[in-house]
């Protein structure tokens, strides 16, 4: 029910572990000897809380250190000071997409512990009871449980879909530092399909297809747009 449908194009930025991992690795600079712990880095950041290159530093540590909150938190810090930096800008939005799938996981983990729990498979199983309570009826104990984590993974589901509302923001803002960046375009717009925002992915899609007609991505691009079209059709009409 709460499973986001994430759309990947192999630009870099998908949502799976692995590729997500090695991309982050790659972009932070990640298992270098040479890189800071989480306390020395924060105290040069505490030290001085404007400069711009301890600030990223920091998101490196916190992204080695596997705090992927945390190094988005950072790097939010830096973008305010560098908001011009398509190399950030693009970090950052792959950290939200993974805290989107974190939460999404999550969402999806807490209803399999709900179902899992339910005290209704077990009849209201007392010791020595056989089992004979679930004649009764309903169990209150049982819809007071599923309710419970129902609500915690429509919290989670919540977290994800802000999670990639604000991975959306950041490629437009990638767009807008680089408008001839045709990746960056590919990226927005699975970002935008993702979060539920087919309008913009559309237009965005749309606008790769018009800079680079025949590039690398143009043949998914259109089967994007087609598919999104016929997705919002279907919703009209049905």
């Amino acid at each position: 029910m709460f499973a986001i449908s994430f759309i990947f194009f192999g630009v870099g930025t998908g949502v799976s572990g692995g590729s997500v991992g090695d991309f982050l690795r790659d972009l932070f600079g990640g298992g270098s000897t040479e890189a800071q712990s989480v306390a020395d880095a924060l105290e040069k950041v505490e030290d001085n809380p404007n400069d711009a290159q301890a600030v990223r530093s920091l998101a490196a540590a916190y992204q080695a250190a596997g705090q992927t909150r945390d190094a988005a938190n950072s790097l939010e810090q830096y973008v305010e000071l560098q908001p011009k930096d398509s190399d950030a800008l693009r970090q950052l939005a792959t950290l939200y997409q993974r805290l989107a799938t974190q939460s999404d996981q999550q969402a999806s983990a807490l209803i399999g512990q709900g179902l899992g729990e339910s005290l209704g498979t077990v009849a209201w199983s007392f010791p020595n009871s056989s089992g004979f309570l679930g004649a009764l009826g309903e169990n209150p104990i049982d819809e007071a449980v599923s309710s419970r984590f129902s609500a915690r993974a429509g919290e989670a589901s919540d977290q994800a879909n802000r999670w990639l509302e604000k991975a959306v923001t950041t490629y437009d803002q990638l767009v807008e530092a680089d408008p001839a960046d045709t990746t960056a375009l590919i990226q927005l717009g699975q970002a935008a399909a993702n979060a539920g925002k087919d309008e913009e992915a559309i237009q965005a899609f749309e606008r790769y297809l018009e800079l680079d007609p025949t590039g690398p991505y143009a043949e998914p691009a259109k089967q994007q747009i087609a598919d999104l079209k016929e997705q919002d059709t279907t919703v009209q009409t049905g």
